[in-house]
């Protein structure tokens, strides 16, 4: 859950739990300070923040001092300041991901557009780092997009489908980089609540985004891309041929891999096929990548 930097964790209770840290488990400072304290808050991490120590005890064993647990620090809010002032900000961005989301609130219309919903969430038994964010878009053949959260390796914060040119997308990117979201679920237990399968929306161009401009432009920039792969028109040719290297295995996933490595990697670099306007183009890669990916899945099968 932790890495090596200073945290500041947020409870229920509005307490700010502050936590020099020395590596991922591993703390030389902890203190509780209510944030209407902001004078402490402040003197607390500007000192902290110009120290260095190189000894300390494990946060769980020091945690059990404070009216915390250790179980109830795994599920709170937390953040990385680099200054005092980051952590009243992200206090009051949590705050405002709670009122804006309630009935005459400024987010409160888009949140029906999101097919992570309360009583489909799961119960993580961590909290996704704040580091681990960030915002993909999926572009389908229809003319729609899908939004997409991205709170970790696990799990996502938000799921959306609609048009590309839709006004709303302003509002839910707006959102997305400004909530701090308590609800996490699986992208292939959300997708099953649209229109597309899980398959399917792998098979869709992905690009991350920061903007609404940059849904068009990244649209845009990968159409470019596979227009330049196609200048000498043999880009069906070249697909095909990978298609044929890589349907014939050996039967030994080790040695199979090592073979094709450099040529998958050639393949995974090209994710931006998927963004040609040539149908053909779009699946015949899809095809040879989900090829790649057998290669590469049997050959961990195989190592672990």
């Amino acid at each position: 859950m932790l890495q090596a930097a200073n945290h500041v964790f947020f409870t229920h209770l509005d307490d700010v739990i502050i936590a020099g840290m020395l590596n991922q488990d591993w703390v030389w400072w902890l203190s509780v300070t209510n944030i209407s304290n902001e004078d402490e808050i402040r003197q607390i991490f500007y000192y902290i923040s110009n120290q260095v120590h190189s000894e300390g005890i494990r946060i769980n064993s020091v945690i059990h001092r404070t009216n915390y647990s250790e179980e109830q620090l795994k599920h709170c809010l937390y953040t990385f300041p680099q200054t005092a002032d980051d952590i009243f900000e992200y206090y009051h961005r949590i705050k405002i991901s709670i009122s804006e989301t309630e009935k005459g609130g400024k987010y409160y219309g888009i949140q029906n557009y999101n097919y992570l919903t309360p009583e489909y969430a799961a119960s993580p038994k961590y909290v996704p780092s704040p580091r681990d964010r960030f915002i993909n878009v999926y572009y389908a053949d229809d003319n729609n997009i899908i939004i997409v959260g991205v709170a970790d390796n696990n799990f996502i914060y938000w799921l959306s489908v609609t048009k590309i040119n839709n006004k709303v997308n302003l509002a839910i990117l707006d959102w997305l980089n400004i909530c701090v979201p308590t609800l996490f679920e699986s992208m292939g237990f959300a997708i099953k609540r649209t229109k597309y399968t899980y398959e399917q929306v792998m098979s869709f161009h992905c690009a991350k985004v920061n903007e609404i401009n940059d849904i068009i432009q990244q649209k845009k920039l990968a159409l470019k891309k596979s227009q330049t792969e196609n200048d000498d028109g043999n880009i069906l040719q070249k697909l095909q041929s990978y298609r044929k290297r890589f349907s014939k295995c050996s039967g030994n996933p080790r040695r199979d891999y090592a073979r094709h490595k450099v040529m998958i990697q050639e393949i995974k670099a090209k994710s931006y096929l998927r963004g040609s306007d040539d149908p053909k183009v779009r699946e015949l890669y899809n095809e040879v990548d989900r090829l790649c990916s057998k290669i590469y899945n049997d050959y961990m099968t195989e190592i672990h």
